[in-house]
């Protein structure tokens, strides 16, 4: 009896292992494909903004060749510089948005038993498209 008991014990623990193994997986798996979406979004609107920008400096590199004369070289130095400045700040804040969102995602998915259980609704798993982790799972599949 106590040899079955033993071993039911010892298929317990390796289930539970199993079982955790899996989850942490899945959550991992979940999260990596929750930062990759959220970094081509960001990309995408990163690239967006530096084709309006790039645009937009194309008509000041236009009107600052006119009047370069008179400006100068350094006028429009600063001008090129603060551009660039402008561009990427615009893509790192883009980029840490994105982050943002992936990391509250993740730990939505982390925590999802216990926000099910405090009767929360998911807020970053719709950003993302998706109604809960299982989706994400079944997406997978």
């Amino acid at each position: 009896m106590a040899t079955w008991a033993a071993a039911g014990a010892a298929a317990r623990i390796a289930a539970w292992d199993a079982t955790e193994d899996a989850a942490w997986a899945a959550a991992r798996d979940a999260a990596r494909a929750a930062a990759w979406y959220a970094a081509r979004i960001a990309a995408r609107n990163a690239a967006e903004d530096a084709a309006e920008d790039a645009a937009e400096d194309a008509a000041w590199a236009a009107a600052w060749d006119a009047a370069e004369d008179a400006a100068g070289d350094v006028a429009r130095s600063a001008a090129w510089a603060a551009a660039r400045n402008a561009v990427w700040d615009a893509a790192v804040d883009a980029a840490r948005s994105a982050a943002r969102d992936a990391a509250y995602a993740a730990n939505e998915i982390q925590g999802a038993d216990l926000m099910r259980e405090r009767g929360q609704p998911f807020y970053f798993l719709p950003v993302f498209g998706f109604a809960n982790p299982e989706e994400i799972t079944n997406a997978r599949s």
